[in-house]
């Protein structure tokens, strides 16, 4: 029996669900991270590479923030919807742009947000550094904006993209089960990711938080995938849907 049937409480119930769900695409999500952070610091012959990066980066500034974060967030896991056969054809043009609008704005704004974190904990990437500003990223400004304005907005894109529909879904067990459960099965996979993306120097995390970011979706896609061809029951997410973060 699965042990979340064991628990009493929903949220953790469906957050244990959602972290099982999510343990495979998290444990190679992270290997990926790990093995470009090793790669910076041990294989000398790639740091050019790195400073290539790096320069990109602080030359596009938010252009180049916007534009990885769309390409990584939007255009390459619209592309593998499209090769998995999940887009649906009356609404995938809109999905579209909803995703590019999502990301553009997301990105430059997890941009601004690592910047503000070398503000107020400084630049290093050392043990104390990186704790601090995990502990900010996950349990503040993840907890308390992009957990639940991601899952607004996504609510608002199955709905439609109908306000009105949207409100009239939002009913007590999405703020007091599915929102709180959703955030706490994500912290058993970003946790890892953020604190492998802080071992990095400043200017090189936003290029690896795009990476990990397509990687991770990219997963996701491949998994719930699998998911709906392998039973017509398919794993759902804490929200009841299917996997797909880009369908959830």
């Amino acid at each position: 029996m699965p042990a979340e049937r064991h628990l009493r409480h929903p949220i953790l119930r469906a957050a244990l669900a959602g972290m099982r769900q999510n343990l495979l695409p998290g444990a190679v999500l992270w290997c990926a991270a790990l093995a470009i952070v090793l790669a910076y610091y041990v294989v000398p012959s790639l740091r050019p590479w790195f400073e290539r990066v790096e320069h990109a980066k602080q030359v596009g500034g938010f252009w180049f923030s916007a534009g990885s974060s769309a390409i990584a967030g939007a255009l390459l896991p619209f592309l593998a919807m499209a090769a998995l056969g999940r887009l649906p054809a009356r609404t995938r043009w809109s999905l579209l742009a909803f995703l590019l609008g999502l990301w553009i704005y997301r990105g430059m704004e997890v941009d601004a947000f690592y910047r503000l974190q070398a503000v107020l904990f400084g630049a290093g990437n050392d043990v104390a550094t990186v704790v601090k500003k995990v502990a900010f990223d996950q349990f503040v400004y993840s907890a308390l904006w992009t957990g639940p304005t991601s899952m607004l907005l996504y609510r608002w894109k199955d709905c439609g993209f109908s306000w009105s529909a949207t409100r009239a879904s939002l009913d007590r067990a999405f703020w007091r089960v599915q929102l709180p459960a959703v955030v706490i099965s994500l912290w058993s996979v970003w946790i890892p990711a953020v604190s492998i993306i802080y071992c990095l120097p400043s200017s090189l995390q936003f290029p690896l938080f795009s990476l990990v970011l397509c990687f991770w979706v990219l997963l996701i896609e491949v998994v719930a995938t699998r998911q709906d061809s392998g039973s017509p029951a398919a794993s759902k997410d804490v929200s009841g849907k299917s996997g797909s973060l880009l369908e959830s």
